[in-house]
C-alpha cells in the first residue's frame, strides 16, 4: 500500500503511472517471489478487464489483484493534498484508480518492460473508447435520424428491423470501441474505400488506418467483397480480424450500416466497432431483432409450423446455434445448414459445415460428431486437418 501510494503521489490530470518490477527489501523495502505491476490512473470503466486480457494476451497469469478506487484531491504540481474514500463528496477531488497486481512468475528485465508497453497501448485504447462513448452514441442516434428522413432503396421489413437493432445495440447490448465513415469510390468496375476524414471516434479516433479495420482505406476490394457490399442489405455484421485490447479478449465485432445516394446506389459505410454484451449471446434469438427476423424467414421458408415436430426440431437448431454465425450467415445458407443439423441428429454421423467471411479473413468451421467418440486428441487431429487444408492456423476453437 505504501508502495502504489508513493509511486502515485505525484500525477498530472489525465495522465497514466504505471510500472513493473521485482520488489527487493533493500531497494523497495519489501520483497515478493512475483512481479509487481502497479498503476495509478483516472478511475474509468474496463480498467481491471483490460489489464487481466492484456497479460494473458502476453502468457502471464495473475495471482491477485487489488483495485482501490480514491478520490483524491491534487496541488497544481499534481502532489496528493487529500484523499478519500470512493463515496466522498470533496467537490476538488477526482476518482482515481490505484491497481496492484501481483503476476505468477517472476520476469526478467525484457518481459518487464514488455508488460509495461502492452499495459500503456491497453490503457490508451481504454481512454480512447470511453471519451467517445457518448459521442459514438450521438452517431448512432444520427444514423437512426437520416434513415427516417432518407429511408434506403430496400424491403420496408429489412429497414424497420434494421432500426430496430440498432436501437437495441444502444439499449445497452453493445460496448461500443470505436467508429468511422467511409466514402466508395468507383472506376473501370473496381471499388475502393476512403476514409471519411475527421469521422473517426473511440479506437479509430484519426484518420490514418489502424489494425482494427476490415476496410484498408484506398485499397481496391476484392471482387466478391464488392458484390457482398451491394447486396440488398443495410446492415453488415461481422468480425474485425482483432481482438479486442478492451474489456474482453475476443474479436471485435463490426456493425456497418450502408449508405446511399439519390440513386439508391451504396456510397459508403458508416462503420462501429464494439463488443457484444452477454445478453446478446445468453438471450434467446426470438428477442433479439434482425435475429427473430431471420428465424421467422427460415421458418417460413422451409414450410413447417413451430408447433410441429420439424419445426420445433428446426427452431431448436436455429436457437442454439453459434450465435456469431447467427448473425453473420444469410438465411438461405442458414437454412440448408440448420436442415441438415437437424437430419443430423436423427442419424448420429459425421458432418462438416463451412461458412467463409465476406472480408476473405478467415472461415467458420462447423464439425458435428457423436458425442461418444469426441475427445480432447480427436479434437486435435480435426483441427490440424483444416489448418492443413486452408493454409492456415486456426485462432479459436470452442466445443459444445
Amino acid at each position: 500500500a505504501l508502495s502504489i501510494l508513493e509511486y502515485g503521489r505525484v500525477r498530472k490530470p489525465d495522465s497514466l503511472l504505471i510500472r513493473a518490477f521485482n520488489p527487493e527489501a533493500d531497494a523497495h523495502g519489501w520483497g515478493s517471489s512475483h512481479s509487481i505491476v502497479e498503476i495509478v490512473t483516472d478511475d474509468m470503466p474496463f480498467l481491471v478487464d483490460s489489464v487481466v486480457n492484456q497479460l494473458a494476451r502476453q502468457g502471464i497469469s495473475v495471482s491477485r489483484i487489488v483495485h482501490p478506487v480514491l478520490k483524491v484531491r491534487r496541488t497544481r504540481e499534481g502532489s496528493i493534498s487529500r484523499l478519500h474514500s470512493a463515496g466522498a463528496s470533496d467537490t476538488l477531488a477526482i476518482a482515481e484508480s490505484f491497481i496492484h497486481v501481483e503476476l505468477n512468475q517472476r520476469c526478467d528485465d525484457q518481459m518487464l518492460q514488455q508488460v509495461v508497453d502492452g499495459l500503456t497501448a491497453v490503457f490508451g485504447h481504454v481512454r480512447l473508447a470511453v471519451e467517445d462513448w457518448a459521442k459514438m452514441r450521438a452517431r448512432v442516434a444520427s444514423v437512426l435520424a437520416e434513415l427516417d428522413a432518407n429511408p434506403p432503396p430496400i424491403k420496408h421489413g429489412e429497414l424497420t428491423e434494421s432500426k430496430h437493432f440498432l436501437r437495441w445495440l444502444d439499449d445497452g447490448h453493445f460496448t461500443f470501441l470505436g467508429c468511422r465513415d467511409y466514402k466508395f469510390s468507383r472506376r473501370k468496375g473496381v471499388t475502393r474505400p476512403d476514409i471519411v476524414a475527421g469521422s473517426g471516434l473511440g479506437i479509430l479516433r484519426g484518420d490514418k488506418p489502424t489494425i482494427f479495420e476490415s476496410l484498408s482505406s484506398g485499397t481496391a476490394l476484392p471482387p466478391e467483397v464488392a458484390d457482398f457490399i451491394d447486396q440488398p442489405r443495410l446492415l453488415l455484421i461481422g468480425k474485425s480480424p482483432q481482438r479486442a485490447p478492451v474489456q474482453r479478449n475476443v474479436y471485435i465485432d463490426r456493425i456497418g450500416v450502408k449508405q446511399y445516394n439519390r440513386r439508391g446506389e451504396v456510397i459508403g459505410e458508416k462503420l462501429f466497432l464494439g463488443l457484444f454484451t452477454a445478453s446478446a449471446y445468453n438471450r434467446s434469438p426470438a428477442y433479439i431483432p434482425l435475429l427473430r427476423r431471420k428465424i421467422s424467414q427460415i421458418l417460413k421458408a422451409a414450410g413447417v409450423q413451430t408447433n410441429s415436430h420439424n419445426g420445433k426440431a428446426l427452431l431448436h437448431v436455429l436457437e442454439t446455434f453459434p450465435r456469431d454465425e447467427l448473425f453473420q450467415i444469410p438465411s438461405r445458407e442458414l437454412l440448408a445448414i440448420a436442415s441438415d443439423i437437424v437430419h443430423l441428429q436423427e442419424r448420429h454421423r459425421t458432418s462438416f459445415f463451412l461458412w467463409g467471411d465476406p472480408f476473405e479473413r478467415f472461415v467458420t468451421c462447423l464439425v458435428y460428431l457423436p458425442s461418444e467418440r469426441h475427445s480432447t486428441d480427436l479434437r486435435k487431429k480435426i483441427q490440424s486437418i483444416l489448418e492443413e487444408a486452408f493454409a492456415g492456423e486456426c485462432r479459436l476453437y470452442d466445443t459444445e
